[in-house]
């Protein structure tokens, strides 16, 4: 019930969590772990608690050279095409048997055994949340013809189990069964819930009059009820109260124990876990918690720590509760071992050749090499001083992770918007009134940091262009009169949200006193490819200028950002983004002065998207390298 509820969900990167997910339990398969009966799992299992040793010895950085006798690029994409194509059909051998045997009898929870005994942990509970809504749509179909907005999702059901259908895998009906829910009125509902005015029982009268035409055993499976979404939301509003009344109401949204069909839980686990997310009451919450199954069963998880993407709030959760006397048995997928399954799958992935395989990890030696060279500013004071690490300390790249450092008081700033936002739209729903007609002036809000007030002027400032009818000066009156006006040097602070129209709404209206300030917008424009703000501030400060052996310019990050893509069919190379071409006519203009930080960014670009190269250097001949032994790249965060 995607459309339902109006979540503010933070959206990931599927494709590449997906790909480290199952990396990761790759990486770590070869560990000594717990093997796990599945059929009945005991709280007992021991987790993995070996600490770190940490040293504060220095390590010495051993700089290699760039790898010699590697394959052109045509043939390291060729093989790289060839082993996606053998994992792909490794995967869909996976499926069709997997298929097949649940054709055959096989439950669901012993077919997925199956497929984490021969693949991944991961792997098995997709396929494991296919099959189970499968089941519970094929054994609720009287009842899910009865309901409108059904027609999708009956002609894909009608096709995938035809007789002699051509889908050889279990398919997942989650976006098809969407369908039918989207047409409920969820603004209202919305309103009564984000109120304090409303009591728990309007709220679930509210409910109960929007799902009246559902039949109770759709409302009350867990694995395909709308009312999933509605729970989520609740405890995102911190409406537990009305929470353990539902629960109370459809008893059948409670987790299951069983080892691949947590996910519920997790979601629930990372709305607690959120940074700004505080438990009020640990008496209302350990009894919803009791009855959603949180507290009663274990919940299994793959745990996920990339820098860029991860489930944190999960461990944060489990942290919080435990805290407030709340105990959660959190295991990790990858602490248990893969259990021997009932059936046997017995799928043999296809491999390159042995020659094949040389050939793909010298291609790889190149990527290996580019992230033996990629620091942060932490890691890099891990290792001793010699010539190498200094020439990266004297760098233009130190030099700007050193002045973009982010504020210590970042964690208090987020806190306090958080908190203002979930005032702001408290305030709409208790008044039943528009974004439009709502009053800042009259919020009764606690003392606030600059930072956090500059903030909320972008943001505000953005929903105001999205949900009203107001114009740009009528905005920027309306939020300055409330102390929502941004400074220079916060605009720079959050240059982050430049993407944002919210953002570049004050850029007139607000003087750039610092130099600094100016060149360090400009540059976050040049880095996302916005070229008519960026235009429009250096013409207004003509008089600022970068130093190109000490300072990052705008130059440098266009580079480093460059994508010659752009979305239309045919030959994408072919193609220029619209501001893409009016930043090289500017700094064709302009005249650039090339230094070793540009030719390490194009170098970076040469090797991890070689078209973007070709076309930068056709238009910046000078910009073309062969080699740079001297290449690093440093990242701020």
């Amino acid at each position: 019930m995607k459309r339902i509820i109006l979540l503010a969900v933070v959206a990931l990167l599927a494709m590449a969590t997906t790909y480290y997910v199952f990396k990761t339990e790759g990486d770590v398969a070869n560990k000594s772990k717990k093997v796990v009966n599945t059929s009945t799992v005991k709280r007992s299992l021991p987790l993995n608690s070996e600490k770190i040793q940490r040293t504060t010895l220095k390590k010495t950085y051993t700089k290699r050279s760039f790898p010699a006798d590697t394959p052109d690029q045509q043939q390291c994409k060729d093989l790289r095409l060839k082993q996606n194509r053998l994992i792909n059909d490794y995967h869909d051998d996976i499926e069709l048997a997997a298929l097949n045997a649940f054709k055959n009898g096989y439950t669901a929870e012993q077919v997925a055994n199956a497929i984490w005994f021969d693949s991944s942990w991961s792997a098995a509970q997709v396929w494991y949340k296919k099959a189970i809504i499968h089941e519970a749509v094929t054994e609720l179909m009287s009842s899910i013809k009865l309901l409108p907005n059904n027609e999708q999702f009956l002609n894909q059901y009608t096709f995938v189990n035809k007789e002699n259908s051509p889908i050889k895998k279990v398919v997942d009906y989650s976006e098809s069964l969407d369908e039918i829910w989207q047409g409920l009125p969820s603004n209202a509902l919305a309103l009564k819930v984000t109120s304090t005015n409303t009591s728990p029982v309007e709220v679930v009268n509210e409910i109960e009059r929007i799902f009246s035409d559902f039949p109770y055993d759709i409302l009350n499976n867990r694995h395909i009820s709308p009312l999933k979404s509605v729970l989520s939301h609740l405890v995102t509003k911190k409406r537990i109260t009305v929470a353990i009344m539902l629960l109370q109401q459809y008893p059948g949204l409670a987790f299951a124990e069983v080892i691949f069909d947590n996910e519920a839980a997790t979601s629930l686990l990372s709305i607690i876990g959120n940074e700004s997310y505080e438990i009020d009451d640990p008496k209302t919450y350990r009894h919803f918690l009791e009855l959603s199954g949180v507290t009663e069963k274990d919940i299994y998880y793959q745990e996920i720590s990339h820098p860029l993407f991860n489930n944190k709030e999960i461990k944060i959760a489990v942290k919080k509760l435990s805290d407030k006397g709340i105990n959660v048995n959190l295991i990790s997928a990858t602490d248990l071992a893969k259990p021997e399954p009932i059936l046997q799958l017995n799928i043999k992935a296809d491999e390159l050749t042995e020659a094949e395989a040389i050939s793909l990890d010298k291609c790889n030696a190149t990527k290996q090499w580019l992230e033996e060279r990629q620091f942060s500013l932490d890691e890099l004071d891990t290792y001793t001083r010699d010539s190498f690490t200094d020439l990266v300390r004297s760098s233009p790249e130190f030099s700007f992770c050193e002045r973009n450092r982010q504020p210590e008081n970042l964690p208090t700033i987020k806190s306090q918007f958080t908190r203002t936002n979930q005032l702001i739209n408290q305030t709409i729903a208790n008044q039943g009134i528009s974004l439009e007609e709502l009053d800042l002036t009259t919020l009764e809000l606690p003392e606030l940091l600059p930072e956090t007030n500059s903030v909320l002027g972008v943001i505000l400032a953005r929903d105001y262009l999205k949900a009203t009818s107001l114009s740009k000066q009528e905005i920027i009156t309306k939020l300055s009169n409330a102390g929502f006006k941004p400074s220079g040097g916060d605009l720079v602070l959050f240059s982050g949200l430049a993407k944002l129209k919210g953002y570049t709404i004050w850029l007139d209206s607000i003087s750039f006193e610092k130099p600094e300030h100016v060149k360090g917008i400009l540059n976050e424009f040049a880095s996302n490819g916005i070229f008519e703000p960026f235009s429009k501030l250096s013409s207004v400060y003509k008089e600022i200028e970068f130093d190109p052996d000490t300072e990052l310019d705008p130059f440098y990050f266009f580079i480093k950002n460059y994508s010659n893509m752009s979305l239309f069919f045919g030959d994408i190379s072919a193609q220029e983004k619209k501001d893409n071409t009016a930043f090289i006519y500017y700094f064709k203009g302009q005249g650039v002065e090339v230094k070793p930080q540009h030719m390490r960014a194009v170098f970076e670009r040469k090797k991890s998207e070689p078209d973007a190269y070709d076309a930068l250097t056709n238009h910046f001949p000078q910009l073309k390298v062969e080699n740079l032994d001297d290449y690093f790249s440093l990242e701020c965060l």
